[in-house]
């Protein structure tokens, strides 16, 4: 999809954030999506399922709200030390 700036160049461990609506074209093209956010403390550490619950804060973000209305759900997630990884589908 694309990346912003990257981590070393900033002086971070993460590339830069990159808009997701400027990347609504690729995404639409796109059958499974992997987002890498913030841990949820209120959510178990592992989940699979149809269709999994957002979580409060993922919830209101715009890297859910965009995918969601290409027609993305989320299928599993993980919870780590200090991030979570979820898997989209469609």
């Amino acid at each position: 999809m694309g990346r912003g700036a990257r981590g070393p160049d900033r002086g971070t461990l993460w590339d830069g954030h990159v808009a997701v609506w400027l990347v609504m074209d690729k995404l639409s093209k796109c059958t499974t999506v992997w987002t890498i956010t913030n841990h949820d403390t209120t959510l178990p550490a592992h989940q699979t399922g149809r269709s999994l619950p957002a979580g409060p804060a993922f919830g209101r973000a715009p890297a859910y709200q965009f995918p969601r209305k290409l027609g993305f759900r989320i299928v599993e997630r993980w919870q780590l030390h200090r991030t979570q990884v979820l898997k989209s589908t469609r």
